[in-house]
């Protein structure tokens, strides 16, 4: 899916930028240039070098995170890992001590089951419940998402706040107002108004914006 690409590569940027590694960029041009099948300069080297050196220390911190913690885990579930810790290294370690503790091979639903994240594909569903289908199957599916996965009320607001971007359905101007609904959702509950109202009514809310 392309919004969840592109949302793990937003994670992974985050995640390469607030870890320090220091690689030895000269020796690495030219071990470039002396496995090129072409002869190539270093000039042209220098054009994709750094999307390379993302590439080398992404799988670095990969490659790290599972030795040092003796796991064996599926590529999809390294792309949940990756979003449910939202560049936060500290966080990607617990996550992935936290589901293999699980089993011995680390899958992408164990991951999303033991942390208070739900997958980007159940949040999407909400929205096109919201559209197609109505208040009572859309308020059916959030508390499905929320006691699946555990989520706080603040946390699933956030979650979808952060989703909503991705939803190619809902024009622009509606995300502004549904950002509007969410963040009063969010703010009720934060000064301690009833969660399962205030969850109600911005399904409710988003509801009616979204089916006009």
């Amino acid at each position: 899916n392309q919004s969840d690409q592109k949302f793990f590569n937003d994670c992974v940027e985050f995640l390469i930028s607030n870890t320090k590694i220091d690689l030895p960029e000269k020796f690495l041009k030219k071990l470039i240039i002396a496995n090129q099948k072409e002869k190539i300069s270093e000039d042209e080297i220098d054009k994709d070098f750094s999307q390379s050196i993302k590439g080398i220390k992404y799988q670095l911190i990969e490659s790290k995170l599972i030795e040092e913690n003796d796991i064996d885990i599926e590529s999809d579930a390294a792309m949940a890992i990756a979003q449910v810790s939202l560049g936060d290294l500290r966080k990607a370690i617990t996550s992935l001590q936290v589901a293999s503790s699980l089993g011995p091979r680390v899958t992408r639903e164990m991951v999303y089951e033991t942390t208070p994240t739900a997958p980007p594909e159940d949040l999407r569903e909400f929205f096109i419940s919201c559209k197609e289908y109505g208040f009572r199957d859309s308020r059916m599916k959030m508390k499905e998402i929320q006691d699946k996965y555990g989520l706080a009320g603040t946390d699933l607001v956030n979650q979808l706040h952060r989703e909503l971007e991705n939803i190619s359905f809902i024009e622009n101007e509606k995300k502004l107002e549904i950002t509007e609904i969410m963040a009063e959702a969010d703010f009720r509950m934060v000064e301690g108004g009833c969660e399962n109202l205030q969850l109600d009514s911005m399904t409710a809310r988003i509801c009616i914006l979204v089916s006009s």
